[in-house]
């Protein structure tokens, strides 16, 4: 299970990840109260998750146990997560 959190500058949301195979994008809407406004699913369990520098845009990176690293960005306008890219970083037996 992982957890990160987004800039400041895009408002209050944290991504999550978990053995359930899934990234999940939360937003605050009232104090205390989440609400979750994206979900992607990967192939096997998702067991680390990190946002890049908020200068290059609300990109994170995602890796999997199959060995992939999934790069996802959220568009707030459209509030759809968009999965941009799939890197291979290891290689499977």
């Amino acid at each position: 299970l992982g957890i990160a959190w987004a800039h400041p500058k895009y408002e209050s949301i944290i991504a999550t990840c978990g053995y359930d195979k899934f990234v999940k994008f939360w937003k605050e809407v009232a104090y205390n109260q989440w609400k979750c406004i994206f979900k992607y699913e990967a192939q096997a369990s998702v067991n680390s998750i990190e946002f890049c520098a908020w200068e290059y845009g609300l990109y994170l990176a995602a890796g999997v146990a199959d060995g992939i690293v999934h790069v996802l960005s959220y568009t707030q306008e459209i509030g759809k997560a968009i999965n941009l890219m799939l890197m291979i970083v290891g290689s499977q037996v």
